[in-house]
């Protein structure tokens, strides 16, 4: 009996440093693969404001009816994925998560609005595009996204 507890205390000394090491390879590609999905989210959070903006970027005079619709929809529904990644993405925990959440609630209402779409695609169009622009290269630029909130509050308050 003794001998075999002399063998499991050899075996236990022997085997925790390796467990060790296993245990600190697990912890730093775990990090890596976390640091890799908060990255992941962060750009498709960009990526939707992109589309949308690219959406904001055609001559709404030029469509019909329906390119109109499209335009709207197409851009609230990119609108409304960057929210719900919002939650996820590194720019919630900011001090700016409030400005940039509501700019984009913003700019999102007026998108679902038909009368304040059209107000934003024909008036207001190069200033959204130049804030979302500013917004996309840097979601914590504080000064864009309140003027951004700002401009959309207003179209959507001017019944």
């Amino acid at each position: 009996m003794k001998k075999l507890l002399k063998i499991a205390r050899t075996i236990i000394k022997k085997a925790v440093p390796f467990a060790l090491i296993i245990v600190i390879l697990y912890s730093i590609i775990m990090n890596n693969q976390r640091e890799q999905d908060q990255k992941e989210i962060d750009e498709s959070f960009t990526n939707q404001l992109v589309l949308a903006n690219g959406m904001l970027n055609n001559d709404y005079n030029k469509n019909d009816d329906e390119g109109k619709t499209f335009l709207r929809t197409t851009a609230a529904g990119s609108l409304y994925s960057s929210l719900n990644l919002m939650r996820f993405s590194s720019y919630n925990n900011n001090d700016n998560r409030n400005n940039l959440f509501g700019a984009i609630n913003n700019l999102y209402l007026c998108m679902t609005n038909s009368n304040s779409s059209r107000i934003i695609f024909t008036i207001y169009n190069k200033e959204v595009n130049q804030y979302l622009v500013r917004i996309i290269s840097n979601p914590n630029d504080e000064e864009a996204c309140k003027a951004l909130d700002e401009l959309t509050y207003s179209v959507l308050n001017s019944k």
